[in-house]
């Protein structure tokens, strides 16, 4: 495609997702796949976009239920605690829920990119993976804790062992994808 072709769809679709105050976002977004999937060629065929606006709606309430309930602690509950005068519960309910947090973001992640496969058709075959993501999840977790542990240190080594912990669950068809991404030194 073009961008003349796309233009009205972005248009069309920034409009209605203002006046709907960011509701039509998700009609949006399949419009969008729709276009681009469909103007992308792959070995001699097309893709296909499959989605729809109802499922992305509806996993997005799921994720803002399972990482509101946290942000909502963090927000209230915390600065309740501290102003009864449990700090050290504070401190430690901010911990867990932090850790919560961070697991379910991972999940989210996961199943973002699960999705996005599973809906995406190529000569009738569809992508995505058989796993759920709790597994990536807790992948997610415990990396991004060495992470912090180490100061910022371990960044790229986290979100490369992350990249090709995701990548790996997935498959297009019978066909399982194989990524072995490395971390190069970045200071010698």
């Amino acid at each position: 495609g073009n961008w003349r072709e796309f233009l009205p769809i972005a248009l069309s679709n920034a409009l209605l997702t203002l006046v709907t105050l960011g509701i039509y976002r998700f009609w949006a977004i399949k419009r969008e796949r729709d276009y681009l999937w469909s103007h992308t060629w792959f070995l001699d065929d097309w893709l296909e976009w499959t989605g729809t606006g109802k499922e992305l709606l509806l996993g997005f309430i799921t994720a803002a239920f399972l990482l509101g309930i946290p942000l909502f602690i963090l927000q209230f509950g915390i600065q309740a605690m501290v102003y009864r005068g449990y700090g050290n519960a504070a401190i430690a309910v901010s911990l867990l829920t932090l850790l919560f947090f961070n697991f379910f973001v991972g999940v989210a992640r996961f199943r973002a990119l699960r999705y996005r496969l599973n809906r995406t058709y190529w000569k009738g075959i569809r992508g995505g993976s058989d796993e759920p993501g709790w597994t990536y999840g807790w992948s997610n977790l415990w990396k991004w804790v060495v992470n912090y542990l180490s100061l910022g240190s371990a960044v790229a080594w986290t979100m490369t062992s992350l990249w090709n912990d995701r990548w790996n669950e997935m498959s297009f068809g019978n066909l399982d994808f194989d990524s072995k991404a490395k971390v190069r030194p970045v200071l010698v």
